[in-house]
């Protein structure tokens, strides 16, 4: 059995590779045993792969780069664990800052004495960021470390007055929260995004369209990191250019599965790779005519 870490249950990364698996199985009948391990977020992801507890996993580049070094959230674990597939392409995993209707907060540093809810791991990280960019220290704002659902019902409820969470857009969750009871989506803004990737050169802006959720008509500026798919560097080559054979093959099949899954491209794969590639892949992409060589096969933990 080869597991697949993913987001929640009904999120991006839940529905895509549940639908991935259907397509390896049809490919490679009853070869494959997949299960989905739904987890928190890439930090926890790239942990579980590079533990062996997942064989592969999303995570974004600042995670995957810390993770085979073994330093900062990744302390402690073995280091050089972890290989790499391909970039998810697309925005990647927007950072959503929603509020309530009948809020008061117009800006991110607004969020000063506000109650927050935010997914442990990366999203975390990345709010604390954009907080710290803003102005804001630690103290000056309350965080509630919760699911998506339970940001979503505290945001109607009113125990939250705001949620942080990074998922490309749209959003079903918050799709239905705007349909049923309203949110607003805030606007990063162009100069704290600006500030933010000089300080972290691997974020990027994000521009929300307006019209993409129910009430909210203005473009937003946010921003985010790319995430990219993962695996243990001890999954089988086979199994690596099997999966990737079926996964590359069509972005418009992909995207059948999740608007969003039709950015994941052959063109688009091997952008930004900041880590090794899996021999497995590595094979497959020579194939394909991508690459010659892995420019960073001989790349060491710290190095």
């Amino acid at each position: 059995t080869y597991h697949i870490a993913t987001g929640a249950l009904g999120a991006y990364n839940y529905t895509l590779y549940a639908g991935v698996s259907d397509l390896i199985d049809k490919e490679y009948p009853d070869k494959y045993t997949i299960s989905l391990d739904a987890a928190t977020g890439s930090t926890e992801m790239a942990r579980l792969v590079t533990m062996g507890d997942a064989d592969f996993g999303t995570s974004s580049l600042d995670d995957i780069i810390d993770c085979f070094n073994g330093v900062n959230d990744f302390e402690g674990l073995p280091a050089g664990e972890i290989r790499f597939l391909y970039n998810t392409g697309g925005s990647g995993p927007t950072c959503h800052v929603v509020l309530p209707t009948n809020t008061d907060v117009e800006t991110v540093a607004d969020l000063a004495g506000k109650k927050i809810g935010v997914t442990a791991g990366y999203m975390d990280k990345y709010m604390r960021y954009m907080l710290a960019e803003a102005g804001l220290e630690e103290g000056d704002y309350d965080v509630s470390y919760l699911a998506i659902g339970d940001i979503c019902s505290g945001l109607q409820d009113g125990t939250l007055d705001a949620g942080f969470y990074s998922s490309p857009h749209p959003l079903t969750n918050f799709t239905d929260l705007a349909f049923t009871s309203g949110m607003k989506l805030l606007n990063v803004g162009d100069e704290l995004v600006d500030k933010l990737i000089e300080k972290y050169p691997f974020f990027h802006k994000v521009i929300v369209p307006g019209g993409t959720y129910d009430g909210n008509d203005e473009d937003v500026v946010t921003f985010t990191a790319y995430t990219c798919w993962i695996c243990n560097k001890s999954v089988p080559d086979e199994t690596v250019y099997e999966w990737l054979s079926v996964i590359l093959a069509d972005p418009e099949r992909l995207g059948q599965i999740h608007p969003n899954a039709a950015q994941i491209t052959l063109e688009t794969a091997l952008i930004d790779q900041n880590i090794p590639l899996h021999p497995g892949a590595l094979k497959y992409y020579q194939e394909q005519g991508v690459i010659d060589s892995d420019p960073l096969a001989d790349m060491q933990p710290g190095s």
